[in-house]
């Protein structure tokens, strides 16, 4: 069957000429191909010199030879002997070949490279064909490099809306599937966007892309360097926070918007209007909820994790430097915690005992952490955990040692087995490394407030 080249038909892969090249495995045979049909067709020869080049293209996709090596410049030697209306003949199909070619062959962004730098331009001298073709493959093009070429040549062509698609893709960054859809591929994109709007004088694009770049600021700000964009003029930044605005309001219109969690601002991108001072306002209420809401749930009492509770407490140092309403929120919720243990007579943990009695802002519950012990222990193991937090806290712990040691002939045999995982034990008791690294630094800390 030979293949009739019209914007009418397909692309038929059963073609006998494509079959030939399928079935070369290797890119020494696949120049031997091209050499074979260079030979045998110096010249026009109806369809066939521009089904073998598009045979031959769609192979070394295939074969992921690359667009600089031989088989690629064999071939490029090969079509720059074609004439003209066989020049055409390749344009006027390359879109359905394009689309023939699918996901099956075109699977990956330097697939899509090879096939746009066959297609590059340079032979064709109908600049219409050029451009029907470029409009063609544009909207599905995978890898924004390879649309970052397309918009570069339609812009050398002239094509007089190339800014409009530069605006159309600047809001659809995720058109580019995979890795483009992602927060750093996305900055990446603007970056790049931003390069092409400045050295062009899109006006209208980069308005849109600074809307777009404050609408991404507002969630992707990790990946913004000290705290602003990749890309920055001071002229637009009104847009931008028309953009950050517009994102902030649309989220706080989400029902189900707990996944941006605090926000994170750089005030001094945005101007001092009414406007932003709202929005500042409304953002530190917001952030003051987000945070107690953390506070709530990191003192939530979890009888599964009392163990690492202390963890969370905030030092000395740190405490005092919170509002009252913030003190007094840490201090219920840690009382509230103790008092479910007291209340399912579950003991409390020593870790967790010397991070409440290491803290001087929880003095008044001091008390109640020896009371506990004392209620829900034996006399003596009561009395080794009161040593072990004396040694913990470096207080004096000589008498109570002596009046232990002087019971040590009556313990029974939980007894024993606690005496020896707190005294002799490696990395536990008093060899607790995570204490012993509490100790150093809430002793540092403690200096500061004694």
């Amino acid at each position: 069957m030979e293949l009739t080249l019209n914007t009418n038909d397909q692309i038929d892969f059963k073609d006998s000429i494509f079959k030939q090249f399928d079935a070369i495995p290797e890119e020494v045979a696949l120049k031997e191909m091209i050499k074979n049909y260079q030979l045998k067709y110096p010249g026009e020869s109806g369809n066939v010199r521009p089904i073998v080049a598009l045979a031959c293209l769609r192979q070394q996709i295939k074969l992921k030879l690359g667009s600089d090596s031989d088989i690629a410049k064999k071939l490029n030697n090969f079509t720059k002997t074609f004439h003209q209306n066989e020049i055409e003949q390749l344009y006027s199909v390359a879109p359905a070949y394009y689309e023939d070619l699918g996901y099956e062959i075109l699977k990956y962004y330097e697939d899509f490279t090879q096939f746009l730098n066959f297609f590059d331009g340079s032979l064709i001298k109908d600049a219409s064909k050029f451009e029907a073709f470029l409009l063609a493959v544009e909207p599905d093009i995978w890898g924004y490099g390879n649309w970052f070429w397309i918009i570069e040549k339609l812009i050398s062509i002239k094509y007089d809306k190339a800014e409009q698609l530069v605006i159309e893709t600047i809001g659809n960054v995720e058109r580019f599937r995979g890795n483009a859809a992602e927060d750093y591929f996305i900055d990446s994109f603007y970056r790049h966007a931003f390069d092409l709007c400045k050295q062009h004088n899109f006006q209208s694009a980069t308005i849109e892309l600074f809307k777009n770049v404050g609408s991404f600021h507002l969630y992707g700000d990790y990946y913004v360097h000290e705290g602003r964009p990749s890309c920055w003029d001071e002229k637009y930044a009104p847009y931008f926070a028309e953009g950050y605005r517009k994102a902030l309001y649309d989220y706080w219109e989400d029902d189900d918007r707990d996944w941006l969690g605090y926000i994170h601002i750089n005030k001094s991108l945005f101007s001092d209007n009414a406007e932003n001072q709202k929005m500042f306002k409304k953002i530190d209420e917001y952030n003051l909820t987000q945070e107690l809401k953390y506070i709530e749930n990191d003192f939530a009492y979890d009888e599964n994790n009392l163990e690492t509770f202390g963890q969370r407490f905030y030092s000395n140092e740190d405490f005092y430097t919170l509002d009252a309403m913030r003190q007094g929120l840490i201090k219920t919720l840690i009382t509230r915690s103790l008092k479910s243990l007291e209340e399912n007579g579950i003991r409390i943990p020593l870790i967790m005992s010397y991070a409440v009695l290491s803290k001087t802002y929880l003095k008044d519950m001091h008390s109640e952490i020896y009371k506990s012990t004392e209620q829900l222990n034996s006399p003596l193991i009561a009395l080794m955990e009161k040593i072990v937090l004396a040694v913990y806290l470096g207080k004096d712990h000589k008498k109570d040692s002596k009046l232990l040691l002087d019971q040590i002939s009556s313990f029974n045999k939980a007894e024993k087995k606690y005496f020896k995982d707190l005294f002799f034990t490696e990395d536990s008791g008093i060899r607790d490394p995570m204490i012993i690294s509490f100790t150093e630094r809430d002793k540092e800390d403690d200096e500061i407030w004694r």
